[in-house]
């Protein structure tokens, strides 16, 4: 569940670039078209007041047209640079945020999944050594009550011709048995080794590798969330010193 918050969190900073790249491209338009229509209006004008001067044979003067259009005009050019630092702000947030915190994260998670691959295949060969072990036990015991039987029939039969043939299936028998117990004791000494490796070594490993990915995660995702407090407040430091500019209109 932690994994998929890191997910989400990269998701929704993504969507906040998107949503910023958005607003400051339509806002730069919606300014942009108010600008053209006071050029429009404003040239509109200055023909109009150049035909009355010239009918007039003098230079009039709006004070409505000089009062209201370089305001208008600054207003409008803070409105397209405000759109311009939101799309400046989607930009930084997705390559300086969004795609450092997915890269990071990602290359965590690959560690973490080696590192887990890793342990499961040290899992799976001490699985193997203990079915070996179990397999050796087995053919022992089995090795073992043939051995017996034999010896057996040997101690019951009265025939020398039959006691030759017994003990001499009963030396090939105890051979058998005794092979199969040294290699019963070579298992036995591989899998407690592997078994002492497993929980004195891997285990330990692996779990201290698990926490420090954790740490970094956390470490990498609490740096990128300061990177992104710290860049949309310059950005919004630069709007409000530009709103201020255009306030002294």
């Amino acid at each position: 569940s932690q994994l998929k918050l890191y997910g989400a969190l990269a998701q929704l900073l993504a969507e906040k670039a998107s949503a910023e790249k958005d607003y400051g491209r339509k806002l730069m338009e919606l300014s942009r078209g108010f600008q053209s229509q006071l050029s429009s209006v404003n040239n509109s004008k200055d023909g109009t007041t150049n035909r009355d001067s010239a009918q007039s044979g003098q230079q009039t003067e709006d004070p409505e047209q000089i009062e209201l259009f370089p305001a208008a005009r600054k207003w409008a050019l803070y409105l397209e640079g405000e759109g311009n630092l939101h799309v400046k702000l989607s930009s930084a947030i997705s390559s300086q945020i969004v795609e450092e915190l997915q890269k990071a994260i990602g290359s965590l998670e690959d560690t973490r999944k080696k590192n887990l691959e890793f342990y499961h295949r040290i899992l799976t060969e001490r699985d193997t050594v203990y079915a070996v072990k179990d397999s050796m036990k087995a053919y022992f015991d089995t090795r073992s009550k043939i051995l017996a039987a034999t010896q057996r029939k040997l101690e019951r039969t009265t025939s020398e011709r039959e006691q030759k043939k017994f003990s001499k299936k009963a030396m090939k028998h105890k051979s058998k048995r005794n092979h199969a117990k040294n290699e019963y004791i070579l298992q036995v000494a591989k899998a407690n080794a592997i078994k002492q490796a497993t929980n004195h070594q891997f285990t330990p490993r692996l779990m201290d590798c698990m926490q420090v990915i954790d740490e970094q995660r956390v470490a990498v995702t609490k740096k990128m969330l300061l990177r992104f407090m710290e860049t949309q407040s310059s950005i919004y430091t630069k709007m409000v010193g530009n709103a201020q500019e255009t306030m002294r209109v």
